[in-house]
């Protein structure tokens, strides 16, 4: 079984789908990695105009990696942080539809 999915790994996983995301973040700036919640809660912020917009193709690429860190698993602050993510997306789309 592989290791879980910590924020740097969840960091190179939404770069690899999303190449404009920014990484803006203090910890950056004192070398260490944005915490998996700053990275789903910015994420949230990126996927908003296109769960607006109703741009499924741009949104079931971000279901296929919240679906992947639930199954390979992540850390305990990544799996909150995931599962708020996931709350939000639905109400949102939900306010969309």
């Amino acid at each position: 079984m592989s290791a879980v999915i910590d924020a740097t790994h969840l960091q190179f996983l939404i770069l690899q789908l999303i190449p404009e995301f920014e990484v803006d973040d203090e910890r950056t700036s004192k070398g260490r990695p944005p915490s998996e919640a700053w990275l789903f809660m910015h994420l949230l912020d990126v996927v908003d105009p296109w769960v607006r917009a109703g741009d499924e193709a741009r949104i079931q690429p971000i279901f296929a990696l919240i679906e992947r860190c639930q199954i390979e698993g992540t850390t305990a602050v990544a799996n909150e942080a995931c599962t708020c993510f996931l709350e939000s997306l639905s109400n949102r789309l939900l306010i969309t539809a």
